[in-house]
């Protein structure tokens, strides 16, 4: 076990770097880094990295060092562990030093376990550390992977207006690409308020960066492959709540039991398995965690409407056994969805009212910029770290 005797330096602060891609597809853009290296830097840590990445007033938030560096701790993102064959980054990306500290690997996978190969090669010995977002109760229990977040960046975070003193008691639509638990969710969410009494107004809308956009806007639009979106962030301040789940739904694996409790043959294999796929597929019970489960469901919408603050309606976390490091409460930070049914949510949403809505909303912001801010994420990644033998001091 590597301990903190190596760490121990009087005369300088620790260093942190990350491996990471260079940006030439969107789909290189890592919020999960961005947001620890700005924590990094806050706890007055050295940020480098392997490529120059996210350029921010001026300088780079993590800037390439080609100077021989001793970091305490590397951090890689995913992307470029799968396209860096292992034995490159175990025998000649890092240098002796840097395999000697502790790795952290981010690891987005859209709630999939690792690829077969990465058993293969070795990766679950290789980190330390496994950050992984999407994670649900459902996934194996490994001693080295923790639930990890998308979050927000500060970008975002800063152009995310304050509410207004009268918040439109209404639910925003606002949704850039469709998910399997969006769309038909949506319209019977739609179609619900319209039939309660005192109900919420339904807004629907997609806004667009225009070409009024300043170029630094245009960019970052680019960049986050475009979830970067001032129009729509000034939506976000105007309403008491917005739909922000997001994800899919697989079904889960038919289990046969042949005789019940009592030694009673059941009904043939064939009859109740035809009978579970009509009630799961065509059936009129909505969706439900007992024949589902979620999965990609962390979403960018979810985090941005922690910041606003308007009250999150999203998927409940309880009920479908979704992870993170801090979960929310429901119904103090949030407006849960247990079963994929629209009319329920709308009849939730009306009976709640403007006022607990709001007060959801400003619950919810709190909660977010006590467990999730830049800072706090840091923090929490040396404190999983402390907690398997590495002391990294400032």
């Amino acid at each position: 076990m590597f301990l903190g005797r190596h760490f121990n330096r009087q005369l300088q602060m620790p260093t942190v770097k990350f491996y990471l891609n260079p940006y030439y597809l969107t789909d290189n853009y890592c919020p999960e880094a961005i947001q620890l290296a700005e924590g990094f830097r806050l706890r007055g840590w050295n940020v480098v990295g392997n490529i120059d990445y996210w350029r921010r007033d001026d300088a780079w938030l993590i800037p390439l060092n080609q100077e021989v560096v001793q970091p305490d701790l590397v951090i890689m993102d995913h992307r470029f562990v799968h396209h860096t064959k292992a034995w490159v980054i175990q025998e000649h990306v890092l240098s002796q030093h840097e395999s000697s500290c502790p790795k952290v690997l981010l690891e987005r996978q859209s709630g999939q376990e690792m690829r077969p190969q990465w058993n293969r090669d070795g990766w679950l010995r290789f980190f330390d550390l496994i950050c992984a977002t999407h994670r649900t109760t459902t996934h194996p229990i490994h001693p080295r992977i923790v639930p990890w977040q998308i979050g927000v960046i500060s970008e975002v975070r800063n152009m995310i207006l304050e509410p207004s003193s009268n918040l439109n008691h209404a639910v925003l639509c606002n949704f850039r690409v469709r998910h399997d638990v969006r769309g038909d969710l949506v319209r019977s969410i739609e179609a619900g308020l319209k039939g309660q009494p005192d109900s919420p107004e339904f807004v629907n809308r997609f806004d667009v960066l225009g070409e009024e956009a300043s170029e630094n806007e245009k960019a970052l639009n680019q960049l986050t492959g475009g979830r970067f979106n001032p129009p729509y962030f000034d939506q976000l301040g105007l309403h008491a709540a917005v739909l922000a789940f997001g994800g899919y739904l697989a079904v889960k694996p038919f289990e046969y039991t042949s005789m019940d409790s009592e030694g009673n043959v059941g009904l043939r294999f064939a009859t109740r398995l035809e009978r579970k796929i009509r009630r799961m597929l065509h059936g009129s019970q909505p969706k439900s965690a007992r024949h589902h489960v979620a999965f990609q469901w962390d979403s960018f919408r979810w985090w941005e409407s922690l910041v606003a603050p308007c009250a999150p309606v999203t998927l409940d976390f309880d009920y479908w056994g979704l992870d993170l490091p801090v979960l929310p409460i429901e119904g103090e930070h949030y407006v849960g969805i247990q079963k994929l049914d629209g009319l329920a949510v709308a009849k939730k949403l009306s009976e709640l009212g403007p006022e607990r809505l709001e007060e959801i909303g400003f619950a919810g912001k709190a909660w977010f910029e006590e467990h999730y801010s830049p800072r706090a994420q840091a923090d929490r990644l040396l404190h999983e770290l402390f907690s398997r033998g590495y002391n990294i001091s400032d």
